[in-house]
């Protein structure tokens, strides 16, 4: 039986059934970060200025890091806010942080931890797919005891703007930004981590719920490592993913996509 809910809030994977409130398990997050005020807002039909041949560059390079990688190991801190819990739609507003450790390797195996967030109940969650279809969910302390199986776009897994795991996973992701009808812009850069990243608009792409209105990422052009991807809605942002560390073909344990 189905008791409780566990958010996926993450880049790559995963958000949440959430509120605001205390931080479970662990040091307070940093506030959610907001929009780089190099890189203004424009309006949503009348896109800023930008460099479209350098990003057009930038998102072949990337379709070709994404055909040889074998996978991606990241530790991502997230925000969302929205109007849905457990994928049905309420009248608050609820926001979300988490800071989750991913490990995804082609073709769909994928394992988020759930290291920090603003819902205890979900703190120290694990959640494991080995084909892309299911997914097994294991609670810390008690609840650890009673691990459940859910299928990918159960409402369980969906976050508070209703994106489901299936949506957020890696290869979903990346396949949806780097469509063939994804066009991208260079509209500024920015210091990462101590990189100094690209920031492109991407646009022509099908957005993830009908709210988003426009979407940047952040990507170092010497490696293909990703800093953000950032999502708003026609005033504010409202989908953060911000990678605090960023691995292209890591090399999993054989037991790391057990639970």
């Amino acid at each position: 039986m189905k008791t409780w809910s566990l958010p996926l809030s993450v880049v790559l994977a995963f958000a949440g059934v959430v509120g605001c409130g205390r931080v479970g398990q662990g040091a307070p997050l940093p506030e959610p970060v907001v929009a780089p005020t190099a890189m203004p807002l424009p309006q949503p039909d009348a896109p800023g200025p930008g460099d479209a041949q350098s990003g057009q560059a930038l998102l072949q390079r990337l379709r070709q890091r994404m055909q040889q990688a074998t996978g991606v190991e990241a530790m991502v801190r997230s925000f969302s806010e929205g109007r849905f819990k457990a994928g049905k739609p309420v009248q608050e507003l609820r926001r979300s942080t988490y800071r989750t450790r991913l490990l995804w390797q082609k073709p769909a195996r994928m394992r988020g931890d759930v290291l920090d967030t603003d819902n205890w109940l979900v703190s120290g969650a694990s959640m494991v797919t080995t084909d892309g279809r299911h997914v097994r969910v294991k609670a810390s302390g008690f609840l650890g005891l009673f691990p459940i199986n859910v299928k990918v776009d159960d409402d369980l897994l969906a976050s508070n703007r209703n994106h489901k795991f299936g949506d957020l996973s890696p290869d979903a992701m990346f396949g949806r930004l780097l469509g063939a009808s994804a066009t991208w812009m260079v509209v500024g850069r920015q210091a990462i981590s101590g990189r100094m990243m690209e920031v492109v608009e991407v646009r022509g792409v099908p957005p993830v719920d009908a709210g988003i209105r426009r979407e940047v990422l952040a990507l170092d052009p010497q490696d293909m490592t990703v800093g953000f991807l950032r999502m708003f809605d026609a005033t504010h942002l409202v989908v953060d993913y911000t990678f605090l560390s960023f691995r292209w073909d890591p090399r999993p344990a054989p037991d790391a996509f057990k639970l």
